[in-house]
């Protein structure tokens, strides 16, 4: 978030589409850090595991790939939840229903990389803590080399695959 607002104003139109590439450069702008160098790097070292080097590309295809959306939409999202933090501080309306993490009602999984600087743990937890429910949960998942998104790693990684989305299925299961 703070690498986002950092970028205020907006360079956005505000009417009109933003392409769906408008956001990874955003996002290489905000954190080069994130978008740029671990990939390059997360390449070199998956280049000799053709399996990790399919999902590294399927990733990179993915974020290509983006759907364009409203410009208004845009200014909004970057006003209210990036600028101002409206869910987190609980004064989000929409709809005239006030969205925010105590208005909660089900139970609720975060997952969160290890590595990621994205979404960190420090940036969830206050969330979760702020839905006030025992059903609030978060999981961790280990970096995973090949991915080049670590957000992304924990859908798509083999390892995610194996090792978390049982653990997140039983978790699921529990509260059928």
């Amino acid at each position: 978030r703070e690498s986002l607002v950092a970028l205020y104003p907006l360079p956005a139109p505000d009417h009109g589409w933003i392409p769906g590439s408008a956001l990874s450069q955003l996002s290489a702008l905000a954190s080069p850090e994130s978008f740029i160098w671990p990939r390059m790097t997360d390449a070199l070292l998956a280049w000799q595991d053709i399996n990790v080097t399919l999902v590294r590309t399927m990733v990179e295809q993915w974020a290509l790939d983006e759907v364009g959306f409203p410009a208004p939409l845009a200014r909004e999202i970057w006003q209210w939840l990036y600028l101002e933090d409206r869910l987190c501080r609980g004064c989000l309306r929409v709809n005239s229903v006030t969205a925010e993490p105590a208005n909660i009602a089900v139970p609720t999984l975060a997952v969160v990389n290890k590595n990621d600087k994205i979404a960190p743990r420090a940036s969830v937890v206050p969330f979760l803590e702020r839905i006030g429910r025992q059903d609030a949960h978060l999981f961790e998942h280990t970096a995973e080399a090949g991915i080049g998104l670590p957000h992304v790693a924990v859908l798509v990684g083999p390892q995610a695959l194996t090792k978390l989305w049982p653990v997140i299925g039983s978790w699921i299961d529990s509260r059928a």
